[in-house]
């Protein structure tokens, strides 16, 4: 069994290494109402220069892996968190998903409804 610690080490070296994110550290919390430990990612994404929501050039990363089932409940309360954390209401939550065979992808997850990009 994958740990979380471990998911998170491989998401971080992907975003260092292959998406060459600068500034990646882990930022830890726990969630009192779930009883759950949650282990994010706060990196400078080079390719998200203009994005609004992103908070001074700031991305939060979630590394789960396929497996684990995140409730609505759960992103709920990582955005509330991570808002805490920077004394502003966070947009932008990235998720990146981790299989067994290495393979990552990554997925924004926004707070509320998000305008198309080609719109």
């Amino acid at each position: 069994m994958i740990t979380e610690k471990a998911t998170c080490n491989k998401v971080k070296k992907n975003l260092v290494y292959y998406n060459l994110w600068s500034n990646v550290t882990s930022v830890d919390f726990y969630d009192k109402t779930l009883g759950e430990q949650f282990m994010l990612l706060k990196g400078k994404n080079p390719k998200s220069g203009n994005d609004s929501a992103c908070i001074n050039g700031y991305d939060y990363v979630l590394p789960v892996l396929k497996q684990k089932k995140l409730t609505m409940q759960a992103l709920d309360l990582i955005f509330k968190h991570v808002s805490e954390i920077e004394h502003t209401k966070v947009q932008k939550l990235v998720i990146g998903i981790t299989d067994f065979d290495g393979t990552i992808v990554y997925y924004n997850i926004h707070s509320g409804v998000q305008k198309p990009k080609n719109a």
